[in-house]
């Protein structure tokens, strides 16, 4: 081996958690608050316990991805306590969701309109860019001056809006008769 190739550090498990220990106890606090709320009926926040319990879940999610990032990769060797940890870390976090989703699935159907929503907004979005159709309007509408210009704009904003509209309505149709509400 050549002197001047990097020597690999070998990080340990503790040395991944002395680094990470913030981000870990952020990890329990969320993974707390959410059971919490979860387990405990609070009778003032009846309409509000779905949201708030969404809310901590997903910055539990966010949480659980950055340590996911701190795993060591290329430049550094792990030593197999870490590299089970990392393993028993993938399959917690599987779990949980597994969980989560379990527990929350009148919660997500209903919110499967909105999620459409934005899938097909996306997509819609994507079209627009590809085919650069906001310029071909823009080219057709500056023909008319004044409000007829804007009125083109308009109508072709809400044509397309009205077919995502569309849909996600017959969409939602069709999971209803799989997935009722």
């Amino acid at each position: 081996m050549d002197n001047s190739t990097e020597k690999q550090q070998m990080v340990t498990l503790k040395d991944f958690i002395k680094e990470n220990y913030p981000l870990l106890s952020v990890l329990g606090v969320f993974g707390a608050l959410f059971s919490l709320f979860y387990v405990v009926d609070f009778k003032l926040l009846n309409e509000l316990k779905f949201y708030i319990e969404g809310i901590i879940f997903f910055m539990f999610i966010l949480v659980a991805f950055e340590i996911w990032i701190n795993f060591p990769r290329a430049k550094e060797i792990a030593d197999s306590r870490l590299n089970l940890f990392e393993q028993f870390f993938l399959y917690f976090c599987i779990f949980v969701t597994i969980f989560v989703l379990y527990a929350f699935r009148n919660f997500i159907r209903e919110f499967l309109s909105t999620i459409l929503l934005c899938i097909y907004g996306g997509i819609a979005n994507h079209f627009i860019k590809k085919f650069q159709l906001n310029k071909k309007v823009d080219d057709f509408a500056n023909k008319y001056a004044g409000w007829r210009g804007t009125t083109i704009r308009s109508l072709f904003f809400l044509i397309f809006l009205g077919f995502i509209i569309i849909a996600v309505y017959f969409s939602d149709k069709l999971i209803s008769l799989y997935w009722p509400k």
